[in-house]
């Protein structure tokens, strides 16, 4: 096994993630300054200072056997990339990175991807936000040279696909663990373009509010089935996913305290956890504080996810699943605070 394990962007972020790791966390992954490429999520810290900052943490981390990726997964830079300013300036990013050590660079644009094999000794990785979800496109990025693919967190449940692409590829896959979004969520696209620019190099503020992450936590609130399906893979199931080839695992959760983070890598690096599952996924805060799902009590549903057929208007398993294990906090933070099974949870509502 290993962990590509999300930081915040400090060193002491870093530090904390060093100091907990038991030996399977090989490379630490971070934000990329929104100045120039940008990421799909916010970094700490700041713009002025990002590569000061980021050469101290390559520096540590290398002492410590680790590597350091950088996460440039930008959807849309809205065709500044093409432009000769573009091109300069994110020429002069990737240099840097390069100049300081940085080991390898996480991309979502092919032509990223082809500019630093071509120019630069990192190695690249293809995000998540590519959609790798077929052998044909995950040959694409390797014969571009990839050297990692994170692929579609849609397929994490579809052992089928996923033999197949490590059948056909010689490059490192990834998977991410423990990602909440919904299954084929309709707001993929739009959310990720939206982040792009809102943290990018023509960052949009002024939004009355992000309305696919509300829709989104709404969604899983009135119909907790939603999260059930989400594409997460709990410590204990890794085994299932290294019987087929696959032994990189990454934590997401940039934006997460530090606390989070290592508690998330604890977990996974012991392959077990006993408590609320919630606690380890990269899920908004609502969710977590809103349900209760005890981890242990999921034991054994991989074995019917790895031949799901993933048509839900014939099958009831997350259903009846969700209705079953779910728990609902009713009136946390108060003495008459308790755990709700789901189902008296909303006879009480009605």
């Amino acid at each position: 096994m290993k962990l590509s394990v999300a930081s915040s962007g400090h060193a002491e972020a870093l530090k904390a993630i060093l100091k907990s790791t038991r030996g399977a966390v090989r490379e630490v992954f971070i934000s990329s300054s929104s100045e120039f490429i940008g990421s799909i999520r916010s970094i700490l810290g700041t713009d002025a200072n990002y590569i000061e900052e980021l050469a101290v943490q390559v520096e540590f981390a290398h002492k410590h056997g680790i590597s350091v990726n950088v996460v440039a997964n930008t959807t849309c830079l809205g065709g500044y990339h093409l432009t000769r300013e573009g091109q300069n300036a994110v020429k002069w990013y990737l240099k840097k990175l390069e100049e300081v050590g940085v080991d390898s660079v996480t991309v979502t644009d092919p032509f990223f991807l082809e500019i630093v094999v071509e120019n630069y000794d990192m190695e690249v990785a293809v995000s998540c936000l590519a959609h790798v979800d077929s052998v044909e496109r995950a040959l694409f990025f390797e014969e571009l040279g990839a050297k990692y693919i994170t692929l579609d967190t849609n397929i994490n449940r579809d052992f089928e696909t996923l033999e197949k692409i490590r059948e056909a590829t010689s490059c490192e896959l990834k998977l991410i663990v423990n990602e909440s979004c919904i299954w084929k969520c309709p707001f993929r696209y739009q959310h990720a373009n939206l982040t792009s620019h809102f943290y990018g190099v023509d960052r949009k503020v002024g939004m009355l509010s992000d309305y696919y992450h509300d829709r989104c936590a709404t969604m899983r609130v009135r119909n907790p089935t939603l999260i059930t399906k989400s594409p997460w893979i709990r410590p204990e199931d890794l085994k299932e996913y290294e019987g087929i080839g696959i032994h990189f695992f990454k934590i997401a959760g940039r934006t997460q305290p530090v606390n989070w983070i290592v508690r998330a890598l604890r977990a996974y690096e012991e392959r077990s956890f006993d408590g609320n599952l919630l606690e380890l996924l990269d899920v908004t805060r609502e969710l977590r504080d809103l349900f209760y799902v005890p981890n242990k009590e999921l034991e054994g549903a991989i074995e019917k996810w790895k031949h799901c057929s993933r048509n839900c208007r014939e099958c009831s398993f997350c259903k009846e699943l969700t209705m079953q294990v779910f728990r609902v906090w009713a009136h946390k933070g108060t003495e008459k605070e308790r755990l709700l099974p789901l189902s008296e949870f909303r006879n009480l509502r009605k």
